[in-house]
């Protein structure tokens, strides 16, 4: 009872992703599915994946956002491993960013996304996320509210690899959003 089944989509096709979803989780009894944190270098709050949204917002789905593709800023990753240790947080966080600044929080809010290695940087960065909003004109283009209702509904997975790190998550998050 404590590990789901999740399916992946071909989010490169929005309707297709959509009825994959909905026959995953229709008729495999599946949970949600598994997504990279972006579409071919576009971020998840692209338009083109309203279906996608939709579908998953009608069905409850847990959606694992997991980092993948090509990352920023390329080459300055290549030393030192830094892909691993910067580059895929940063793509992490980037997608948590655009889902919640692209208004696909608010506006789906029966998805359950989780984000993969901790979120990335976002619950080091929400006071941040937060206070830009109040400062700047360019996060509430798609967000009429600040972001702190939207940076509460996400679950985080455990891989930080650290004790202090994780105590801080769960401190933050709380225990029944860190997965």
């Amino acid at each position: 009872d404590r590990f789901i089944g999740l399916a992946t989509l071909p989010l490169q096709d929005p309707q297709a992703a959509a009825d994959e979803l909905e026959r995953a989780m229709r008729s495999l009894k599946l949970r949600g599915a598994q997504i990279g944190s972006n579409v071919n270098g576009r971020n998840l709050d692209d338009p083109a994946l309203d279906p996608v949204w939709a579908a998953a917002n009608a069905l409850h789905a847990f959606i694992l956002v997991h980092p993948h593709g090509e990352i920023v800023p390329g080459d300055r990753l290549k030393s030192y491993y830094m892909r691993n240790f910067v580059g895929l947080p940063f793509e992490t966080t980037m997608a948590g960013a655009a889902l919640v600044f692209g208004g696909v929080i608010e506006r789906y809010p029966d998805i359950n996304f989780c984000l993969c290695h901790g979120g990335g940087f976002v619950p080091y960065q929400a006071g941040r996320f937060v206070h830009g909003w109040h400062v700047r004109a360019e996060p509430k283009k798609k967000l009429p509210k600040p972001p702190t209702d939207s940076l509460q509904r996400f679950y985080f997975d455990t891989i930080v690899h650290s004790k202090e790190v994780l105590e801080f998550l769960v401190g933050n998050a709380g225990a029944d959003r860190v997965l």
